[in-house]
């Protein structure tokens, strides 16, 4: 991630270590700067509850149009073995 922290260099991280918002964040460039705020970084920022929102959403549509079958189905061929 040392291309996306490379011209941050002014960035605070405040009271996180920079392992620490690599891993909220997946080290996901889109995110990372989602986080950024006034110059700092603020991993409590409401970017993360919106998209947490958004995938309970998600997931109680799916659970709506498809039966458990086909939930299990698309889990075991989407997700890793492990996440299943």
């Amino acid at each position: 991630m040392d291309h996306w922290w490379k011209p941050k260099e002014m960035v605070g991280l405040g009271d996180y270590a920079k392992e620490e918002v690599e891993d909220v964040t997946g080290c996901i460039p889109w995110f990372l700067e989602k986080c950024v705020v006034q110059g700092e970084i603020h991993l409590d920022h409401g970017f993360f509850t919106e998209i947490y929102s958004e995938a309970l959403s998600f997931e109680a549509d799916i659970q709506k149009k498809m039966s458990w079958g086909e939930i299990s189905m698309y889990a075991t061929i989407v997700l890793p073995p492990r996440l299943c």
